[in-house]
């Protein structure tokens, strides 16, 4: 079971007055009676200039999470402090956060949603960067300590170690700073990042489990990728392994390991084999999935981040993190396979 490290000390502070806190170059906390001097010590550093949203005479910082280093287990589904995710109207898909913490931030990206996009169209990355900015401003209180430490300025920054397609829904990670982005980012190209998808097939595959591979390339200039030779220069090496959870009406519940991460490479893999995944119709589905919107890049298909497990680079130890399916999936369900609704309701802990 998990045992959130947000637990270790919080401490609540009511009072630092610019006379016993304000140094030259910086603010070093200290504590009414003596508490705070622990965190001081355990990080051996002054912390930088408050944030000009706090008075420079007086602090009253609510709830002050202390960190400490004794080694913690796992982390499955946990605990995220509370955050608001910034709202607004000219953007109806919201990401939820599942997990936010030291400068890690999961979030369950809706279907229709893109990963990142240039200024002015809706993305993951520009309601990120605002979520970042809410909470160095206060907003939310649980980053207290990263807000004193880094400042407003640091939470401007949104890194991206990796990206899930517009059409596709689920779990996906993010970086608050450079130096653990570029950590993020090494996981993946070292395949070390454990990611498992859900996905709804059209048909039956013929074995029950297996493993994928494929040679694959991207199409130039299209949002498409096909299978090749390995001869062919622009060649990849596709890979993944599946097992399939369930069975009903012609519509399988396929669990996706992906060892290699290509472009549209689940889709391309189950495609070729003739069980396109529902509502794909780029590669071959012939069902609907989701609101038929007439912008068909704004409509879903049923492929979801469902897991993503990876080495917290300042926790130093492993998080994992399950994202929900949406709506979507149990209201396709209800109507087109009831046997497939348990497993869609199933809590993993």
């Amino acid at each position: 079971m998990w045992s959130p490290l947000l637990l270790a000390r919080e401490t609540t502070y009511t009072e630092l007055t610019s006379n016993e806190s304000t140094k030259p170059g910086g603010v070093s906390l200290q504590e009414n009676r003596g508490s705070c001097q622990g965190l001081i010590a355990q990080n051996g550093r002054r912390f930088p200039a408050v944030p000009p949203t706090v008075a420079s005479g007086k602090l009253e910082v609510k709830r002050l999470i202390v960190m400490t280093d004794t080694p913690q287990p796992t982390s499955t589904n946990p605990p995220t402090p509370a955050c608001t995710w910034p709202a607004d109207p000219h953007e109806p898909l919201h990401p939820t956060v599942l997990y936010f913490e030291q400068e890690c931030l999961v979030v369950n990206k809706p279907a229709g949603l893109l990963t990142q996009s240039p200024p002015g169209i809706p993305s993951v990355e520009a309601q990120a960067r605002r979520f970042f900015i809410n909470t160095a401003t206060h907003r939310a209180t649980d980053s207290m300590e990263q807000c004193l430490i880094h400042g407003p300025a640091e939470f401007d920054y949104v890194g991206i170690p990796h990206r899930l397609d517009r059409a596709t829904s689920g779990a996906l990670l993010l970086g608050q700073s450079k130096p653990v982005t570029r950590k993020l980012a090494a996981q993946f190209e070292k395949r070390t990042i454990k990611k498992i998808y859900w996905a709804l097939l059209e048909g039956l595959p013929p074995e029950p489990a297996g493993t994928w591979t494929d040679w694959m390339r991207k199409l130039p200039d299209q949002a498409l990728s096909e299978v090749t030779e390995s001869t062919d220069p622009a060649a990849q090496w596709a890979e993944l392994d599946f097992q399939v959870l369930a069975h009903d009406a012609g519509v399988s519940l396929v669990e996706i390991l992906l060892k290699t991460g290509r472009t549209h490479q689940i889709r391309l893999q189950a495609s070729s084999r003739g069980w396109p995944i529902i509502g794909d119709a780029e590669y071959g589905s012939r069902n609907g999935f989701g609101e038929a919107f007439d912008d068909h890049r704004r409509r879903a298909i049923a492929l979801h981040a469902r897991t993503i497990d990876f080495w917290h680079p300042k926790l130093h130890r492993p998080v994992v993190v399950h994202a929900p399916v949406p709506e979507t999936w149990h209201q396709f369900a209800a109507e087109n396979a009831t046997k497939l609704r348990p497993l869609l309701d199933t809590k993993m802990v």
